[in-house]
């Protein structure tokens, strides 16, 4: 007698993310059913084959701090049978939830914490064997929002400028800065401070910087542009006494950090009778005996766009014929 074996339609699901707190049953698969294989026929001669679970994942699968992870999984039920799916999370190897929901948020999350996911399947008489996936938690860039400069305003040359980045790192590591300074659009140094005693007035400055926390750089912020502002002329020292005929002479030199020509000396206060030479710097004076005694002296030198320094001293004249002493010099802007 021949047997006459009964075939039994199997058929597939793919599952993707599911949203919500309610535990659902799938629907059964639309479209053409396939013959089962010998060893599936075999199962289902018993009454029932467990869901197979394929394949199960996160997303995203490193997650950062403050983010929503979602549980990806593909699975099917030999039968067809509508499925329900068992969600397991855990972070740090501590359990912290267990349903329906696909979803988690973990609120304390922190860079390389790690979260695992584990599902099983079950179409109401059997449960398919767990399935896992591990995602560590990963690092988040530094934000950089602004660079200033320090001084910003009045600045001059030979005084020097330093950058002054603001910045922030989410998880808190220390962090470090990469400068690159230009004067003029050319790259002028790579420290935080840059030295402005070879520049002059009118030079632009900026410098850009980038946040590093050793793992990841935050985008490139650039300061506001600084134009050096003009640097008054300086009297250097007070020159040697020349004296001649009763005469006073001094010789003033001066000299200017923005390398202006055209400086001119002046007399601020002086003793009656005291003149300078506002081309040369020098300075005559021809006491007479009235003016024996101590007489402070005020000159100073002016640039060609009015900035300028004085330089204050004494001149001693003595009733006798002896040379005057200069005491030192005290030098005022």
């Amino acid at each position: 007698m021949r047997a006459l074996t009964h075939g039994i339609l199997a058929g597939s699901l793919l599952l993707g993310v599911a949203c919500g707190s309610g535990e659902q049953p799938l629907a059964k698969p639309s479209g053409r059913s396939m013959a089962p294989s010998p060893g599936t026929q075999e199962l289902q001669r018993g009454g029932d084959a467990a869901p197979l679970l394929q394949r199960v994942a996160m997303s995203p699968e490193h997650p950062v701090p403050g983010q929503e992870i979602k549980a990806v999984v593909d699975v099917r039920d030999p039968d067809g049978d509508p499925l329900r799916l068992r969600y397991v999370w855990r972070h740090n190897g501590v359990e912290v939830a267990r349903g329906s929901r696909p979803v988690v948020y973990i609120p304390d999350l922190q860079k390389g914490d790690e979260v695992e996911l584990s599902v099983t399947a079950s179409d109401g008489r059997r449960e398919s064997q767990a399935l896992s996936a591990r995602g560590t938690v990963r690092n988040r860039p530094p934000v950089l929002t602004a660079v200033s400069l320090s001084p910003f305003g009045d600045v001059r040359a030979g005084q020097p400028i330093s950058a002054e980045p603001h910045a922030s790192d989410p998880d808190h590591d220390e962090l470090e800065f990469d400068y690159r300074w230009t004067v003029n659009g050319a790259p002028a140094g790579s420290d935080r401070i840059l030295e402005t005693s070879r520049l002059h007035r009118g030079d632009r400055i900026q410098v850009s910087v980038v946040a590093s926390d050793g793992e990841a750089r935050s985008r490139e912020v650039s300061s506001p542009i600084l134009p050096l502002g003009n640097t008054p002329p300086v009297i250097t020292q007070l020159p040697d006494l020349e004296r001649s005929d009763g005469t006073f002479r001094y010789r003033f030199e001066a000299k200017d950090a923005d390398g202006d020509h055209n400086l001119r000396f002046f007399l601020a206060s002086g003793p009656p009778g005291m003149h300078m030479d506002p081309v040369t710097g020098e300075l005559t004076w021809h006491p007479d005996a009235s003016q024996a005694g101590v007489h402070p002296v005020e000159v100073g030198v002016r640039d060609p766009s009015g900035e300028g320094t004085t330089f204050l001293f004494q001149v001693t004249v003595s009733a006798t014929p002896a040379p005057p002493a200069s005491p030192a010099p005290e030098r005022r802007r």
